[in-house]
């Protein structure tokens, strides 16, 4: 602010210089206008003997000229002068006119400049008023600045001081704190101290009873160890003596007293006899496919003749059934004769491969009656299903989900159970191999019946004559024309 107040000092300074020299300036323009003025008067003064002049400057008559002549010289003059002197006059007194506002301007400017300039005086003392006070206000602004800062100073002081006394009531609440919290730990402490003492003197007069006990222990194992000293003064010569020898022996069996002999049950020694189960099951499936490659389910002219369902199914069962047990034979009999395989329960295995080739029979019959072709492709893909969920060759926890969820289900997985059972000992669940077999057998001959059904009713409608009687039973045939009569 004081250096505001010195820079308004030096613009009022410089502004008093510049109104004088405004003023003095005007004086002289004044004197300037009046000489003008006066100069103006002359030439005036001048412009009328000129006019004087001209008048008498009338060229006067030549000799010889005649007067006419004479007469339009001086007429075309004095009409050319006539003309030119109307303007020449009003541009003289134009310029008169103006020459006196302008002197009247100058003489303005003057008492104005006059009036400026003491004005511009007034201005500088005021201005050095201002710049006195200015310079009051700011040694006061100093004076109030330092006291400020000294304020400031003892602010932060008394911040520091009430920051500590707040840190320090802090400490002193959790002193305070810690010390209710002793103040009850006590309070416990002495709580369990009593019964600590209570304790003490319960165990103060245990130990006088023990003591007591121990005194009495103390005479009855003196008696006992003169008794026993008695004893065996007695039974020393009692004691046998062992040999080095038996008592290395006695050494090594108080040393190792069980010993344990290794025997591997149901042992098969070869590779083959663990994929000999799977094997023969797919042998036996393929066989029971192969059968109905080489004869129908049923007999067309059986069929054509009307009979039953019951014995259209028999007579082709049968003979199938007969043609696996033959193949079973003939499986079971080379695997153990000519390629050498140890069976451990022979009989057994000749049952169960009989068994299961009488299931795998049973299917294909049952696909082929119920289905036609289709049901030969519905055999490969059952065989396909079974191979690889069947666990013949990896354990069940190592296959795809898909054939563990398949594998409990499959015809084939209870073979190859029972196989192996029959070949290697040990036959882990007959029972539930045996239903599970059984119930396949069921469900083949159960399809083979539908496909009698189906099959024969097609070949009724087919030849247009009516179907047998509702329980199935075949109708008698009419004799034929040598009198022999033929039933189905």
């Amino acid at each position: 602010m004081s250096d505001a107040a010195s820079g308004i000092e030096e613009y009022i300074e410089t502004l008093s210089t510049t109104t004088t020299a405004l003023a003095e300036g005007a004086a002289a323009l004044e004197g300037t206008t009046s000489t003008l003025a006066e100069d103006t008067s002359t030439l005036s003064s001048d412009l009328g003997t000129a006019r004087d002049d001209l008048a008498s400057a009338v060229p006067s008559a030549e000799p010889g000229q005649s007067a006419s002549d004479l007469a339009a010289e001086l007429a075309d003059q004095a009409r050319t002068a006539a003309l030119a002197l109307p303007e020449a006059y009003r541009t003289l007194d134009q310029g008169v006119q103006d020459i006196h506002r302008l002197n009247s301007g100058a003489r303005e400017v003057a008492s104005g400049a006059d009036q400026l300039a003491a004005a511009t005086g007034t201005a500088r003392d005021g201005a050095q008023d201002l710049a006195s006070g200015v310079t009051q206000y700011t040694d006061g602004v100093g004076s109030a600045r330092d006291g400020a800062d000294q304020l400031a100073d003892g602010t932060g002081t008394l911040r520091d001081g009430a920051g500590t006394l707040a840190d320090k009531t802090g400490e002193a609440r959790d002193g305070a704190q810690q010390l209710a919290d002793g103040t009850g730990t006590l309070a416990d402490g002495s709580a369990e101290l009593a019964d600590g003492a209570r304790q003490v003197d319960d165990g103060a007069t245990q130990l006088a009873d023990g003591a007591t006990d121990l005194d009495d222990g103390a005479e009855k194992l003196d008696d006992g160890s003169t008794e026993l000293a008695d004893s065996l003064s007695d039974a020393k010569d009692d004691v046998p003596s062992y040999t080095d020898e038996e008592s290395s022996e006695l050494a090594g069996t108080a040393s190792d007293p069980v010993q344990m002999s290794f025997e591997r049950q149901n042992d098969l020694g070869r590779f083959g006899e663990g994929l000999a189960p799977l094997f023969l099951a797919i042998s036996l499936w393929v066989g029971g496919m192969a059968i109905f490659l080489m004869m129908p389910p049923f007999s067309s002219e059986a069929m054509a003749r009307g009979t039953g369902p019951v014995r259209l199914l028999a007579g082709g069962l049968i003979p199938a059934f007969l043609l696996g047990l033959v193949q079973t034979l003939i499986a079971v009999g080379a695997l153990h004769w000519l390629i050498g395989l140890t069976i451990d329960d022979l009989p057994l295995m000749f049952g169960l491969a009989g068994l299961t080739s009488l299931v795998f029979v049973a299917l294909n019959h049952g696909f082929g009656a119920l289905f036609g072709p289709v049901g030969k492709f519905v055999a490969l893909v059952l065989i396909a299903l079974q191979i690889s969920g069947a666990g013949g060759t990896y354990p069940v926890p190592t296959l795809p989900g898909f054939f563990q969820m398949l594998h409990p289900y499959l015809p084939m997985t209870h073979a190859v159970d029972a196989f192996r059972g029959a070949i290697g000992g040990g036959w882990i669940d007959p029972a539930g191999d045996l239903a599970w077999l059984s119930g396949w057998l069921v469900v083949g001959v159960v399809l083979g019946l539908l496909g009698a059904v189906v099959q024969r009713r097609r070949t009724l409608r087919t030849l247009g004559t009516d179907e047998g009687g509702p329980d199935g039973v075949d109708e008698e045939e009419p004799e034929t024309s040598t009198g022999s009569a033929a039933r189905a």
